[in-house]
């Protein structure tokens, strides 16, 4: 197997804020660092179960390398590629968690049951009679969503 080193770009706050900042021209402005990391090794696995403590605010994948075909005795040569999906869908895992993992408010929960009515509404495949009037939510029905 032909082995991939990864180079992450991640940004880290400046001046206490918990955000990215931006200059006049829309470049970013913050502490940059790039870590370059072989991917599909144990240092990859530990590096993605530790990023979120190194103080990043933001972690990008800039490149990724594959290696050349290597000959005994000789340096391996390395030449870029396109980024996997996959190496990217990790890294967003890892650093922002699985999308799964997120809990939503009430508010994400109304929001999104607001639009599966309209998205009824504007489909016109089904009756009015499929769609629920709306009514507000007690504080006993929010309290038991978050739990």
């Amino acid at each position: 197997m032909k082995s991939k080193i990864v180079h992450l770009r991640g940004y880290r706050a400046k001046s206490g804020l918990t955000q990215l900042a931006y200059d006049s021209n829309g470049k970013i402005i913050n502490e940059s660092h790039t870590t370059k990391v072989r991917y599909g090794v144990k240092e990859w696995v530990t590096f993605l179960n530790q990023i979120n403590s190194l103080g990043f605010i933001k972690v990008e994948v800039c490149n990724v390398f594959e290696e050349s075909e290597r000959e005994i005795g000789k340096i391996p040569t390395y030449s870029e590629i396109s980024i996997p999906e996959e190496i990217k869908q990790e890294v967003k895992d890892a650093f922002y968690g699985k999308s799964e993992d997120v809990r939503m408010t009430p508010e994400q929960l109304e929001i999104a049951e607001l639009r599966e009515a309209v998205k009824a509404l504007s489909s016109g495949s089904g009756s009015d009679k499929d769609v629920q009037p709306r009514t507000r939510r007690t504080k006993a029905e929010i309290e038991a969503d978050n739990k």
